[in-house]
């Protein structure tokens, strides 16, 4: 059954222009998260579960003002390097500590 995040997960990609009708289930239960090559050098990562001991809007509100130039967008929202150790830390993916 999918979640409300689930749901609005697949809603955006769908509005990027993927033609996916569902998520893989370790997605829905956070098992997984979603990672978009959009060009050789960079890479979207849809993080599907992030535990940095602090609610989204605290979260938020430290996360870093990112500017890419040559791309359609100009800035976005990335979590702080301290928010990312600590959910790797608290994590149990293999990859728990690459940052």
């Amino acid at each position: 059954m999918m979640t409300i995040q689930a749901n609005k997960q697949l809603f955006v990609l769908q509005k990027l222009g993927y033609t996916i009708t569902e998520l893989p289930i370790e997605v829905i239960q956070s098992k997984q998260n979603i990672s978009i090559k959009i060009s050789p050098e960079h890479e979207i990562e849809i993080i599907t579960r992030f535990n940095p001991n602090k609610t989204f809007d605290e979260a938020f509100s430290e996360s870093n003002i990112m500017q890419v130039k040559g791309m359609l967008f100009k800035k976005m929202k990335v979590k702080s390097l301290n928010d990312q150790i600590t959910s790797k830390a608290k994590s149990k993916n293999d990859k728990k500590y690459a940052c």
